[in-house]
């Protein structure tokens, strides 16, 4: 009987694990625009910019969401 609930146990310990790695591993999206990279996961998103603007320069910084939500922003325009 014991052994039913360890084994019980060990397939939901595995399963919560995997959920976790699904919710909180980014995945890099690249794109044309002088370097902007954004990392996704299902609960947070973190933007590493460097867009190029037309003849102004560049705008450069971090925005971060958590759950859609904009917790951080130190995005600015560079010449």
């Amino acid at each position: 009987m014991k052994d039913h609930k360890t084994k019980k146990s060990k397939v939901i310990r595995i399963f919560f694990v995997i959920i976790a790695v699904l919710l909180l591993v980014p995945f890099p999206i690249r794109y044309k625009d002088g370097g902007t990279v954004k990392y996704r996961a299902a609960l947070y998103c973190v933007t590493k910019r460097h867009e190029l603007v037309c003849d102004v320069g560049y705008y450069v910084g971090t925005e971060i969401e958590i759950l859609g939500f904009e917790v951080y922003n130190d995005v600015k325009l560079d010449d």
